[in-house]
């Protein structure tokens, strides 16, 4: 029952045919239990050691979502836009999940929020409070509203800036509009299942 996600899979960087298969393959092998992660990417020396333009990444990730939306969806899928072309193909099987499994949008800026709320099923922060939280989520309900998704399934995840968090963090965090909170209460691999009960006794 233990959900499987990339943290953070940098989408412009693949072929979105190669990303459909890999993703679908995971999705798969654990019974359909993969949230893909995805960011444009900030480091302009990954994009340069395979040849791939960095000021364009974030209008490259735009069309790879669309794109392995198609794969997983479609019966006989293709795709046409700026960066990327194919089809009609074949592409099987689809996902366990459906309609597709979900696709959450990493990001601070205004820029990574408008993509998320503009294609995303959820968006992911890094190192947020409860209180610094409460913000990102009420800046994604405005844009969520604006193009006519404030209905549509939307889960937000953050991390925790601390290695321990408490029953009394996690009800802050809800509160704030936070449905998941990535904790990483370890150093080593070694102190995980000691810590991981730790962490149960004080949350649960």
């Amino acid at each position: 029952t233990i959900r499987l996600g990339t943290n953070v899979y940098i989408m412009p960087l693949r072929h979105p045919l190669v990303t459909a298969r890999l993703a679908v393959s995971v999705d798969h092998f654990s019974g359909g239990r993969l949230t893909l992660g995805i960011g444009a990417g900030w480091m302009r020396e990954e994009f340069d050691a395979v040849g791939i333009e960095f000021e364009t990444r974030g209008a490259r990730m735009r069309e790879c979502v669309r794109a392995v939306r198609a794969l997983w969806t479609e019966s006989t899928p293709s795709f046409h836009g700026r960066f990327f072309s194919f089809g009609p193909v074949k592409f099987e099987p689809k996902p366990v999940q459906t309609p597709h499994l979900p696709i959450v949008f990493g990001g601070e800026s205004s820029v990574a929020l408008k993509r998320a709320a503009a294609l995303g099923d959820g968006w992911y922060g890094v190192g947020h409070t409860p209180e610094s939280a409460a913000a990102q989520v009420t800046r994604l309900r405005t844009l969520l509203a604006e193009v006519g998704r404030d209905a549509a399934p939307f889960e937000n995840t953050v991390s925790h800036g601390a290695p321990t968090l408490d029953r009394d963090d996690a009800r802050r965090y809800e509160d704030a509009g936070v449905n998941r909170v990535v904790v990483l209460p370890w150093r080593r691999g070694r102190e995980a299942d000691e810590a991981l009960g730790r962490l149960a006794d004080a949350v649960l």
